[in-house]
């Protein structure tokens, strides 16, 4: 048994445990199996393998028996929590009858559908979890710290192999390869700049300069346009909806991360495959140009089969590779989330999750707006972070099939949080004014009153 197993299984454990008392520990147990999975890290074999391959399951487990041991506390619905349930039920319903009937190749659909699902179930829990701004803030730090986690893996410990010019080797559930890992650290590299920019507690924000440059150098190390593209885009999005402080410590963090990107990026692949994002049909790369013909199969799949023909069926399916075959005789992704979820969950499904994504967004901006007026910058630029962070994955999901990775849903519910403890804030605060208002003068202690 190796000394990083031993601690992994300690962490774990104390996680747990702490959990009976403040169930987002539990939440922060699910986002290190997710991140430091045993399944899939050196240091799972021996002991914690032999203990059980179904970390996933355990972590939902404790998810659980955690809100159920503390389910007296639970934070009270409102109007949108309901949809966000409801959404995550229909998603994984509507996922449940194609893979049952109208899946054509119902192996590799069942594992699929049994990630989704269970994804759905994780994400309810977690959002359960999260009942203070503390919380939140935690759980967001839990995820930082997880790419940071791999960025140490990978850049100080030499974990995954250079491919290509590009780092595979590193696996998520969900999520696999130089494009997904790109796309899931792309997003502890945001969250780790809004830490460093608020500082309302400095341990996160020290930590997370800390785990900033590994993030970034793994990163690049990925060489995925995707990633590229989705970060700059979050970066614009993070300035043009920030205010006062906050925009100029905005610019200043995506100025100081350019700097970090050209003095990290000394490989020329780098900045040949960055060009290649915006380079027109004639200067492509073999790779970004066939990347446009499975998008055009993809297209004409899903208008043959609109309610779909069962996960990963783009094109991991003998239905899927009849519209590649003329190009590619082998199974492989359509490399592009929407046409992924449109192909194997039907359009419906595609509606079903991009409906609780936009809502996410929507209410987070909302409630920003509110912060704003109250004239709480720090609060709202959480929001502003938030949106930042799902458009930036949302871009880059569109060069991956990633957009069924339940770190969307995660971000999903960190939004619709967002609201809900404003929401209980303000509520709060009224009916503490309310109270002062009635008590009569007469009652009030004169210590008080002095």
């Amino acid at each position: 048994m190796n000394s990083t197993a031993l601690l992994w299984l300690m962490v774990f454990l104390g996680l747990s445990l702490a959990s009976l008392r403040r169930p987002i520990y539990a939440g922060l147990g699910h986002l290190m199996v997710f991140y430091a999975s045993p399944v899939f890290w050196w240091f799972g074999g021996g002991l914690l393998t032999s203990l059980t391959m179904r970390w996933s399951l355990v972590a939902a487990l404790i998810l659980v028996v955690a809100n159920f041991m503390t389910w007296a506390d639970r934070p009270q619905f409102a109007t949108s929590d309901r949809k966000f349930f409801w959404t995550l039920l229909a998603i994984s319903v509507n996922a449940f009858f194609v893979n049952s009937f109208l899946a054509n190749y119902p192996p590799e659909s069942a594992q699929v559908f049994d990630i989704l699902w269970k994804g759905c179930l994780a994400t309810g829990l977690l959002y359960l979890t999260i009942r203070s701004q503390q919380d939140l803030e935690l759980l967001l730090f839990g995820m930082v710290a997880g790419c940071g986690f791999v960025g140490y893996q990978v850049v100080l410990a030499g974990q995954g192999a250079m491919e290509g010019g590009r780092l595979e080797g590193i696996q998520f559930p969900g999520a696999q390869g130089s494009n997904g890992t790109a796309a899931v650290l792309s997003m502890g590299l945001v969250l780790a700049g809004y830490f460093v920019i608020a500082m309302r507690d400095r341990r996160f924000g020290i930590a997370s300069l800390v785990f900033a440059p590994l993030i970034l150098e793994s990163i690049l190390r990925c060489n995925s346009r995707g990633a590229y593209l989705g970060l700059i885009t979050a970066g614009v999005t993070i300035v043009f909806m920030s205010r006062g402080k906050t925009r100029k410590r905005a610019i200043t963090l995506c100025v100081l991360g350019m700097v970090a990107m050209l003095l990290l990026a000394n490989d020329q692949n780098i900045w040949s495959r960055f060009g290649s994002i915006f380079a027109d049909a004639e200067e492509r790369d073999n790779s970004a140009a066939e990347r446009l013909d499975y998008w055009e199969a993809g297209i004409k799949m899903i208008a043959d089969y609109p309610l779909g023909s069962g996960g990963e069926a783009t094109f991991t399916s003998p239905r899927g590779l009849e519209y590649i075959a003329h190009f590619n005789p082998n199974f492989r992704s359509v490399h592009n989330g929407p046409l992924d979820i449109a192909g194997g969950w039907g359009i419906q499904g595609l509606a079903l999750l991009m409906s609780i994504l936009a809502f996410a967004c929507f209410s987070a901006w909302h409630t920003s707006k509110r912060y704003l007026v109250s004239g709480n910058e720090t609060h709202a630029f959480l929001g502003s972070v938030l949106i930042s962070v799902m458009v930036g994955q949302l871009v880059t999901c569109m060069f991956t099939s990633v957009l069924d990775g339940e770190w969307f849903l995660w971000l999903a519910a960190c939004c619709l949080a967002y609201t809900r403890l404003h929401i209980a804030s303000v509520d709060a605060s009224t009916i503490l004014q309310t109270e002062m208002s009635d008590l009569d003068p007469q009652d009030v202690e004169p210590s008080i009153v002095q």
